[in-house]
């Protein structure tokens, strides 16, 4: 958020500062200060830094914060959201590609930023930079960045694929009937696949009222669950997550809830 404030109002700071520094004497360290930000506010590297942590915040930390302070309406005012978490991860990781994806494609997205664009401020900022070794360096900065991020984000988020999936039994019923499927082919010794839990399906993606209106690829999440979920298999809690999946699983077909 703060990254946002600053670049939205950079230019206003920059005069602001300078002219207060104008005015006090250069040895009092607020002053010290002024300075320093306005060296920095000059390096277009510091600029196009500024903008990437602004486009990302508005376009993927922010909002998916938000979410922790959702409240699921068919629970009350606990929101209690442990259940919509596996969606949610799969959400973060399934977006933050996108992003990745984005930032390989350089200097594609500086020459003529698409209105697609996901980083449009960054690409932006990126066309003061001077030379193609700069550029480069820039892009190299915001890989590094996006690649922390993501590693930070699976050690926060990995939990809910493996000893906690079976709360998925409990989120919206398209995605709730998958990690039902999934829990159960699993519990039987088999290997899941994306048309056994595709089974039964009578869409491909549904718009998520508790995700905030997202458009889920139920196909994509499916395959997400076969390639990150790791639920244990072999102390107790396994065969907690089968019945639940199991009674979950039925009370879906009989009653669609």
């Amino acid at each position: 958020m703060a990254a946002r404030y600053i670049h939205k109002h950079f230019a206003v700071l920059v005069h602001f500062v300078r002219a207060v520094c104008d005015v006090e004497r250069t040895h009092l360290n607020r002053n010290k200060c002024r300075s320093n930000f306005l060296s920095l506010a000059n390096k277009p590297m510091i600029k196009c830094d500024l903008a990437l942590l602004a486009d990302f915040d508005k376009i993927y930390f922010n909002h998916h914060m938000e979410f922790n302070h959702t409240t699921d309406k068919n629970i009350g005012r606990s929101g209690f959201l442990a259940p919509h978490h596996p969606v949610r991860y799969f959400l973060k990781v399934s977006e933050l590609q996108e992003l990745e994806e984005e930032v390989e494609k350089g200097t594609l997205y500086i020459n003529q930023t698409p209105k697609s664009a996901k980083l449009p401020s960054f690409w932006q900022v990126m066309r003061e930079c001077e030379g193609l070794v700069e550029i480069e360096a820039q892009i190299d900065g915001a890989r590094k960045f996006l690649e922390v991020y993501k590693g930070s984000l699976h050690k926060h988020n990995k939990h809910f694929c493996n000893k906690l999936l079976f709360l998925g039994c409990f989120g919206e019923q398209p995605t709730a009937t998958i990690v039902a499927k999934y829990l159960i082919i699993l519990s039987l010794g088999n290997d899941p696949s994306v048309e056994d839990l595709m089974e039964g399906q009578k869409r491909k993606s549904f718009k998520s009222t508790m995700h905030i209106d997202k458009t889920i690829d139920l196909e994509a999440f499916a395959d997400f669950l076969i390639k990150s979920a790791k639920p244990d298999c072999v102390n107790t809690i396994h065969f907690a997550n089968y019945a639940i999946a199991l009674l979950r699983y039925h009370a879906m077909q009989i009653f669609g809830i």
